[in-house]
């Protein structure tokens, strides 16, 4: 099989002699400039070939205004616009199937892009940081959004996902920060690491009744964020899922909630309470801390790991009688032998406490932001 490379009307191919098909390639000297018509078919020494492949690279970083793309193309392949700052809009046709990934990345002044329906997935990185994207469609045909794939594409205010998705990777609308609105897939059974992140105009969001995990920071620092249902169903809440989401009022946990990992609602300033299902089983570090504004905690009566004692607002580690998260209503019960690390450190109204004569050690920080503590009175028990 002989390739051949070659230039035809300023735009450089590599011409397959056996298949008669044509990949457009980089320039072998500069970049390509303003507007691009890729032909379906060019002529070499009398032989015709269909242009069927955008290279990889192919435009990358050039100073291209438009492009249009015939109908014979059938692979973009990774990179192939990436870094193409003064294009504005790009129609792809349906005889497009693959898109590589990194396509479009920091095309910074695109604005809209039409995709193919016989688009299976929207690679890696695609549309990261193409940061005055306004519309995007994706069609009904694509069943992954991979990693990254809408990372920090600030202009984004809302997007479709269809039924037809049932994966979405990690960080794919992370830093969208102008997102308000989105629709979740109803197959969907996992929202990964970071997936929403930081999308700080996002103000709610429906999750599927399949969903099981919500990932490592999945919506954290989405500032606007008021109201998230947690579908029954959900075993997992990992580290960090809501960290810090500071317009959250309220959060309803369903009995089928095993786990909830550290930090996950730490900074979650406005929540006024907090209801933990017999269900769950573990809380990690902080999971609950920072959270000013919580004025009730209650443990359901069943939990065999954590309780609520005597209506104290607090929640506790059973066994070995730990207070591990309170709030400004907080009351230390008799039997308390240890108060976590960080368990009070938000009580920032609270003018004073007075510890039990059980209590036997107070952790790091167990006390830290009680910017109106006066008075703390301590046991001498306290080693």
């Amino acid at each position: 099989m002989k390739k051949i490379d070659t230039a035809i009307n300023n735009i450089r191919y590599t011409l397959n002699s056996k298949t008669k098909t044509a990949t457009v390639i980089p320039q072998r000297t500069g970049k390509y400039k303003g507007d691009i018509a890729i032909p379906e078919t060019v002529v070499y020494h009398n032989t015709t070939y269909l242009v069927t492949k955008i290279g990889e690279d192919a435009f990358r970083a050039g100073k291209i205004t438009s492009v249009t793309i015939p109908n014979t193309i059938t692979t973009i392949e990774q990179a192939a616009f990436c870094q193409c700052t003064e294009l504005l809009t790009v129609v792809v046709p349906n005889s497009v199937k693959t898109i590589g990934s990194m396509a479009f990345m920091e095309c910074k002044k695109i604005v809209s892009v039409t995709l193919p329906n016989t688009l299976k997935q929207i690679t890696g990185c695609m549309f990261m940081q193409c940061y005055s994207l306004v519309h995007i469609n994706i069609p009904d045909t694509v069943k992954i959004i991979k990693r990254a794939a809408f990372y920090g594409c600030t202009s984004l205010r809302n997007i479709i996902i269809p039924d037809s998705v049932t994966r979405i990777e990690g960080s794919a609308f992370s830093n969208c920060k102008s997102l308000c609105d989105v629709t979740i897939p109803k197959y969907l059974t996992r929202i990964e690491g970071f997936t929403f992140g930081r999308c700080k105009s996002l103000e709610r969001i429906t999750l599927p009744a399949g969903v099981t995990t919500i990932g490592i920071q999945a919506f954290c620092e989405c500032e606007s964020l008021n109201s998230v249902n947690i579908p029954n169903g959900v075993t997992n809440i990992q580290s960090l899922a809501f960290y810090c989401c500071h317009s959250l009022k309220t959060i309803s946990f369903p009995n089928s909630l095993i786990r909830v990992g550290a930090m996950a609602f730490r900074g979650c300033d406005s929540i006024l309470s907090f209801v933990i299902p017999a269900s769950l089983r573990s809380i990690g570090k902080d999971a609950f801390t920072g959270c000013a504004s919580v004025e009730s905690i209650i443990v359901e009566e069943d939990n065999p790991i954590y309780d609520s004692r005597h209506h104290c607002n607090a929640i506790i580690h059973t066994r070995t009688n730990t207070l591990l998260a309170g709030c400004d209503n907080t009351t230390i019960p008799d039997g308390i032998k240890v108060i976590g690390e960080h368990a009070l450190d938000c009580c920032y109204t609270r003018t004073s406490f007075i510890l039990p004569n059980s209590v036997t050690r107070i952790e790091t920080g167990a006390f830290r932001f009680c910017k109106a503590l006066t008075e703390i009175v301590i046991p001498s028990t306290v080693k």
